[in-house]
Parts: C-alpha cells; structure tokens; sequence
C-alpha cells in the first residue's frame, strides 16, 4: 500500500534476508574463498598429461584418450589428484602405442602442475584403465598413490 513504512524489524528481516541471498550466489558461483576449491578450471585427468607426456620419447605424438579423478584432496595449500590416464603415443621405434598411467600432482593457484618426478607417473596395466565401475575398487590404490606423493 502507498505511504505505509515498513517496521525497523521488518527492514531488518528483508536486509538481512537480501544479504544471505547474496551470499549463497557468490558461494554458488566461486566467489573469493579463504581455502582452496576442489572444483578445478580444467579436467584433472586431463591436466595429468603435463606429467604423462614428460616421460615420452616422444612428447608430441601424445593423445589423450580418457581419463577420470580416482583421489582429490588438497596438498600444502594446492589442489591435489590421483588420476587414471588412458593414452595413446609413439614408442621408441615409431609405433603408436596404448598407454595407461596414474598420475598423481597437484595445482598450483596458477595451475601449475607438481609432481614428484620418482612416482609421479606409473605406468599401469590397460585392465586398470578400462575399469569401467564407480571407482570404488580403485580406493584402495587412490589411497596408496596419494599417501606416496602427498604425505
């Protein structure tokens, strides 16, 4: 109705009911945070090819094929992931070949991958890669791999 004010605890509700809107949007949407996000910019699984294509003779013959998170946390502040990388690229002798790794690194604010470059990468049996479950058989390998790069 024109000319009625609202009541100082009206006023009060409404603001406060504005704010809290306005907070959920900005968590929502990936506003500023004081700890880092688990929701990375790019695939993880593909950023594992970094790692995977620093091992190679031949980095530029590198195509990745698939690939999935099997462990995320965080590591000295960074973005931290165990993946499971299936690939193809050329051998020494020229042959296109099918690779299958875990990658474990983490990501700089700047995504930088990090790695430790003595079990960083492991090459991995096909079978392993074109497991085609939840993922939930792979935790007791997730687990072994983070604990080896990331404790």
């Amino acid at each position: 109705m024109a000319g009625d004010k609202l009541s100082v605890r009206e006023w009060l509700l409404g603001t406060w009911g504005f704010l809290m809107l306005v907070a959920l949007g900005v968590k929502l949407v990936g506003g500023a945070d004081d700890a880092p996000s688990l929701i990375p910019k790019a695939d993880p699984a593909k950023q594992a090819a970094v790692v995977i294509k620093s091992s190679l003779r031949s980095p530029d013959s590198f195509e990745y094929i698939s690939g999935k998170v099997i462990w995320q946390g965080i590591h000295k502040g960074n973005e931290a992931y165990v993946t499971l990388v299936s690939y193809n690229a050329q051998n020494g002798f020229g042959a296109l070949i099918r690779g299958c790794a875990i990658v474990a690194f983490s990501l700089t604010e700047n995504e930088e991958v990090l790695w430790k470059s003595q079990s960083g990468m492991q090459e991995a049996d096909r079978v392993v890669c074109e497991h085609s479950g939840d993922g939930s058989e792979l935790k007791d390998l997730a687990q072994s791999v983070a604990e080896l790069n990331f404790r």
